[in-house]
């Protein structure tokens, strides 16, 4: 019995390793080569079938799939570029407001979506800014990283982790955000500071040159960032009451699942 078990661990760590070795690799679809494991795991019985039900954390995976559907229609619409140049334009030509303003957006963007999700929406908005004002994007880059990461932590929908400790534990949108809110402030709070010491030689900057930059925030215009406006308010109006809902659940009783589908 004991070398029975001792096999099928070994198997198990074996394949997990395989499956992890291809997700790095990135040759195969991460999402092929997880189902990919799952299925050989259950053929070669190394979990049974009568328990894969068990293993499957649906309110997880419901949860991210209304999530995702919220977010490709709004992406869609144009809304998020919307919301990056109007950031753009209200720092006012200054560069270090720029870099806090924009950290700001992508941490309440990582508050909504997972983190990659949120880089790849808002890191080509900011090098196409930076590269309109003729400024280094990299201090924008770093701190659009930190914030996706930071902000992602402060909500239960902020990441699939998240999503699993709160189902885990039993944790509402609230309880989760009443904890991790404050943490979250406090570390931006921190990493605001050191990115203005960082790169403080970069933050100063000339009336000239503040009027060249805010002349070319000038010629960003918000409204022509959006592809849809119908479907624009729509996704706003969606998000804000999923957003509602998510606050009140523990009065309605309703799984982030339920509420997440739906949005969608």
């Amino acid at each position: 019995m004991t070398k029975t078990m001792d096999a099928s661990a070994l198997a198990a760590l074996a394949l997990f390793l395989v499956v992890y070795a291809l997700i790095v690799d990135e040759r195969v679809h991460r999402a092929l080569a997880a189902v990919a494991g799952g299925v050989v795991a259950v053929a070669a019985g190394l979990v049974p079938w009568d328990r894969v039900p068990t293993y499957l954390d649906l309110n997880t995976l419901l949860l991210l799939a209304g999530m995702m559907v919220i977010v490709a229609l709004a992406r869609d619409s144009g809304l998020f570029d919307w919301l990056a140049i109007r950031t753009a334009r209200a720092a006012g030509g200054h560069p270090f407001r720029l870099l806090v303003l924009f950290m700001v957006l992508t941490a309440l963007v990582s508050a909504l979506l997972d983190n990659v999700t949120t880089v790849l929406l808002v890191t080509p908005m900011l090098l196409y800014i930076a590269s309109h004002l003729e400024v280094d994007p990299l201090p924008y880059l770093l701190g659009a990283i930190f914030a996706s990461n930071i902000g992602g932590t402060a909500t239960l929908i902020g990441d699939p982790p998240n999503i699993l400790i709160g189902s885990a534990a039993g944790l509402s949108f609230g309880d989760f955000l009443a904890v991790m809110g404050p943490i979250v402030v406090v570390d931006m709070g921190v990493l605001i500071l050191v990115l203005y010491f960082l790169f403080r030689r970069r933050w100063s900057a000339t009336p000239y040159q503040r009027e060249r930059i805010a002349s070319a925030l000038a010629g960003l215009d918000p409204a022509a960032a959006i592809a849809d406006p119908v479907l624009l308010r729509k996704s706003v109006v969606v998000i804000g009451a999923v957003i509602l809902l998510f606050l009140a659940q523990r009065i309605l009783g309703f799984e982030p699942a339920i509420i997440a589908l739906l949005g969608a």
